[in-house]
């Protein structure tokens, strides 16, 4: 789930008074899906759970649920026609049920600020949340799926493709148990109206909601020319983290990089380990002697986004010139099927018929948006738990495909043995019934 988390962290004061509030459950068309999140302040609110139409009554009723010190759920149905009476008239044809948690000095913002300090350290978690307990619980990120109750597989490909889920009875970590105290209080907000709710849709008081977390992308640029500010600003707009290397010294010094994370680069400084820390890089110097060191860099590390822009030919000249000094295995004839070239994105961004500095970033960042984001952006979480989960009989583990000699491999097949290394990644036990928080 895409938050503002960065906007989160640079307006928290652990002075101040807060109201977090989080979709648990949507019905139909709705802009933003479960485990979205606003903050909301005394004065104003960052983030936005509709499209602006809802903000205003979210806030106030979060004000009340700061003035009580407790939880509260509201609930948003603009499916009735009556939704005009109140002055809206959305038409959304959609209904959201809404967390209100208040965070204070007095509870320690029930450790938001823990919560931020795990985002901002590119770390993914699971944050389970109580929305009908009777006591307001601290916020705890679970990073270990062997330590949640046993998943089934689909609800595992839920959390892996980054949507929320419910679960009958899951074990925070913090308290070992879990609280199975009944619904407090359902409240259903048209405009400035409320009434207790016997919505049969709504999720079950005895269920928890797990919301996937991830940090927002950590993105390394190469090269601070003139075409970079549209990159900025896209970047800013996501939410994403952003540093600028250059070996120009006059580039970095513009005005318009004063708040971005910027290092001047010489070519004995760029290294691998570095770019590790980092989610994807954009290789763009225009710098042909650079964009090598660069490149060869990014080849050496754990990326598996490397974006370089410029034409294939500019590329394979590139890869030809590294592997003259780097034993890499690039291969220039098939660098398609290279395990380097797989990583490799060149001509970097989608085929958009990109032709101004915009475009290009434009096409660049939906690119990057697509391949973080469209696919399984949780798979991380459960690298620890398939390396430990033992596979049936017959079938081999991903480790030992992994250590198999060169001889092993080639006598497997390297269709066979590519398929028997995906399946045994995805190999999840089945344990329970899953339900999907959003239809």
């Amino acid at each position: 789930m895409n938050q503002d988390w960065l906007l989160f962290k640079r307006v928290f004061n652990p002075e101040h008074r807060y109201v977090l509030a989080t979709i648990i459950n949507t019905e139909g068309s709705t802009y933003r899906k479960s485990g979205a999140m606003m903050l909301i302040t005394e004065q104003t609110s960052f983030g936005l759970l509709s499209g602006g139409c809802l903000e205003e009554d979210i806030r106030l009723h979060g004000l009340e649920c700061l003035a009580n010190l407790q939880q509260k759920v509201i609930r948003y149905d603009l499916r009735n026609e009556s939704d005009e009476l109140w002055g809206l008239g959305l038409g959304c044809e959609g209904a959201i049920d809404i967390l209100l948690q208040p965070l204070t000095p007095e509870n320690n913002h029930l450790n938001f600020a823990d919560l931020l300090e795990f985002i901002s350290q590119q770390n993914l978690g699971l944050l389970p949340l109580s929305p009908y307990s009777k006591t307001v619980k601290p916020l705890s990120i679970e990073t270990d799926i062997n330590r949640l109750d046993k998943l089934s597989s689909q609800q595992c490909e839920l959390i892996k493709s980054g949507k929320s889920i419910r679960v009958a009875s899951f074990k925070h970590s913090s308290t070992g148990h879990r609280n199975n105290s009944k619904r407090s209080e359902n409240h259903v907000s048209q405009g400035n109206a409320s009434k207790t709710s016997d919505n049969d849709n709504q999720p079950n008081e005895n269920q928890d909601l797990l919301i996937p977390i991830r940090s927002p992308i950590n993105l390394l640029i190469c090269g601070a020319g003139p075409d970079v500010l549209p990159f900025i600003n896209l970047v800013k707009e996501l939410g994403w983290q952003l540093c600028i290397w250059d070996h120009r010294k006059g580039y970095l010094n513009q005005s318009c990089f004063n708040a971005i994370d910027k290092q001047l680069i010489k070519p004995h400084s760029i290294s691998a380990s570095f770019m590790n820390k980092m989610d994807a890089v954009v290789i763009m110097s225009h710098h042909l002697e650079y964009d090598k060191h660069y490149l060869t860099a990014a080849l050496k590390s754990n990326l598996d986004y490397i974006g370089l822009l410029g034409p294939v030919k500019r590329k394979l000249k590139l890869l030809d010139s590294i592997n003259e000094v780097e034993d890499l295995e690039c291969d220039i004839e098939s660098n398609i099927e290279s395990k380097y070239n797989r990583r490799l994105f060149g001509p970097v961004g989608l085929d958009i018929n990109a032709n101004s500095p915009a475009s290009i970033a434009l096409s660049v960042v939906a690119q990057l948006q697509q391949h973080f984001y469209s696919k399984q952006p949780f798979m991380g979480l459960f690298d620890k738990a398939l390396s430990e989960k033992e596979l049936p009989e017959k079938e081999f583990s991903k480790k030992e495909l992994l250590e198999k000699e060169p001889s092993d491999k080639e006598s497997l097949g390297k269709d066979l043995y590519d398929k028997k290394l995906a399946e045994s990644t995805r190999h999840l036990s089945k344990t329970c019934n899953t339900q999907e928080v959003d239809e």
